[in-house]
């Protein structure tokens, strides 16, 4: 045991030994000093701010709206500078993670597709890539994917397919849900705009008031219904909107339609008539009949029915 250590046990003071050299030099600091011609010629670079606008013009948003209501959302134009939560917007395929994303969703969304028709669809699709892509962020980050697939089983052709896919929140990113997939069709005027939140119904039902065109809404127990896309491609000029029941209860709830399928025939933002039950031979007259062309038979209106649409989740 040393002597300094002892004395300090027995509480002595030990004196403190200064080297012959003197005491050790400070440490010099490493940090930098600041630099002031750096800071001013950075300070005379003008950096303009990136601003994001909360809402968008009357304009854009009349040419928003047609884009949505005719493409279903899948052929989008880009709003400059506007803050894209709650909007549809281009998804730029050059990035590599985001071709990647939505050629994987193309994937699993023909997996999909598949498996829930493998009765009277079997299975012979093939991905080959992906043409475009918009997404939308809300609540969860959609993703309207047009993509092309070959077709074995119709000689191997190549078809080109739209999938709408909802990715799930963190932690389950990684997984994900198809809403639907349909075949690409140019024609878009005898596609069936299928509704998935209160705000869309409202969205197209504006859009096709301004335009003073017929509107049939359906509210379908069995989804996709087949035979009424069939009767959709023989009115082009008619616009035809199915909500799943079953998808949007409250939307359904608030239309009175539950659990029966039921369809509205609304013109200029009013209901001007109504079948209740899969008859689509009554709902083709009824067309006709409002349309303006020449009905078959008479048809009796319902004239005790409420023609309001005021819906208060849709406002």
């Amino acid at each position: 045991m040393g002597k300094a250590v002892q004395r300090r046990k027995e509480g002595k003071k030990v004196p403190v030994r200064v080297p012959a050299s003197g005491p050790a030099p400070l440490r010099r600091s490493t940090r930098r000093k600041p630099n002031p011609d750096a800071e001013n010629r950075l300070s005379s670079v003008p950096v303009p701010p990136r601003q994001k606008r909360l809402y968008i013009t009357k304009e854009e948003s009349i040419r928003y709206r047609e884009q949505v209501h005719t493409t279903g959302g899948f052929d989008v134009d880009l709003i400059p500078d506007i803050n894209c939560c709650g909007f549809i917007t281009p998804v730029d395929l050059s990035y590599e993670i985001m071709h990647s994303t939505c050629e994987k969703f193309s994937r699993l969304a023909i997996e999909e597709y598949l498996r829930r028709n493998y009765k009277r669809h079997p299975p012979v699709l093939e991905f080959v890539k992906v043409l475009k892509a918009m997404s939308q962020t809300c609540d969860l980050r959609r993703f309207y994917i047009t993509f092309e697939a070959k077709d074995v089983a119709d000689e191997g052709k190549h078809k080109t397919y739209e999938a709408l896919v909802r990715r799930r929140a963190p932690p389950l990113h990684l997984k994900f849900d198809l809403i639907f997939m349909r075949e690409y069709n140019q024609d878009k005027g005898d596609q069936v705009i299928h509704i998935h939140f209160p705000s869309e119904l409202q969205m197209h039902l504006n859009a096709a008031s301004m335009t003073s065109r017929l509107t049939i809404l359906f509210f379908s127990a069995t989804y996709p219904c087949l035979r009424y896309s069939k009767l959709a491609g023989k009115y082009p000029e008619v616009v035809f909107l199915e909500v799943y029941i079953y998808e949007v209860s409250d939307v359904a709830a608030c239309w009175k339609a539950n659990k029966v399928s039921t369809f509205f025939l609304l013109k200029n933002g009013e209901v001007v008539d109504k079948v209740v039950g899969l008859n689509l031979r009554a709902l083709s007259l009824k067309i006709e009949h409002h349309s303006g062309k020449q009905a078959r038979c008479e048809l009796n209106l319902d004239k005790n029915m409420n023609s309001s649409v005021s819906c208060s989740l849709c406002v």
